[in-house]
């Protein structure tokens, strides 16, 4: 989790160098580089947030909890899930197409 600062600081900071020289392609790298901190933060979350939800249920410490907070729990792991698996499709694509 520490390389989430580091990706989103540095790739902010090389698209600022790209803005200034006029350089595209390193706007592009810049960009990707930050997004890549964003889909870092999003399946590091949702993993973690998924990884806790079925380790209670495993213990069995699950069964106090209100079941409208398991769904609210759930459904926050799904969606960082998806905005880092989202976010690192679209970078992929972008990177097999500029190739």
């Amino acid at each position: 989790m520490r390389s989430i600062p580091v990706l989103a600081v540095s790739g902010l900071i090389i698209t600022v160098i790209g803005i200034v020289i006029q350089k595209r392609s390193i706007i592009n790298v810049g960009a990707m580089v930050f997004m890549l901190g964003i889909a870092v933060w999003g399946v590091g979350n949702g993993g973690a947030l998924l990884w806790s939800l079925i380790r209670s249920t495993w213990s069995g410490s699950i069964k106090d909890a209100h079941p409208l907070l398991l769904i609210l729990f759930a459904s926050m792991a799904l969606v960082f899930l998806w905005i880092g698996i989202t976010i690192l499709w679209m970078i992929l694509k972008g990177v097999i197409a500029g190739k």
